[in-house]
């Protein structure tokens, strides 16, 4: 598994939930969205009922740790002002509150 088919999944996993609790105050998610107007592309953005995102997320198979990762996802949480990000792989999540 690589890390499109992983965050698909999750994808389609988040809004399933999404759609069978209309009380949650997120609405939908989205992949790869690009950050400003370069290359570079948030993997998961979970966005609330005001239109807002409220969490970015990178994928990696390899260590949710590992720096080009952190620093890529505190790079796009700060671009869209959202207050928490997080990396993951297949086994673990890690949370990060942006500043």
């Amino acid at each position: 598994m690589n890390e499109w088919t992983f965050a698909s999944d999750a994808r389609k996993t988040i809004q399933s939930i999404l759609a069978d609790n209309p009380q949650l105050l997120f609405t939908e998610v989205k992949l790869e969205e690009r950050s400003g107007g370069g290359q570079q592309r948030r993997g998961v953005i979970l966005y609330c009922k005001e239109g807002d995102a409220v969490l970015t997320r990178e994928i990696n198979c390899q260590s949710p740790y590992v720096d080009p990762l952190l620093e890529d996802a505190f790079h796009n949480a700060n671009q869209k002002r959202v207050d928490y990000c997080f990396t993951r792989n297949v086994n673990r999540f890690v949370l990060w509150k942006t500043f």
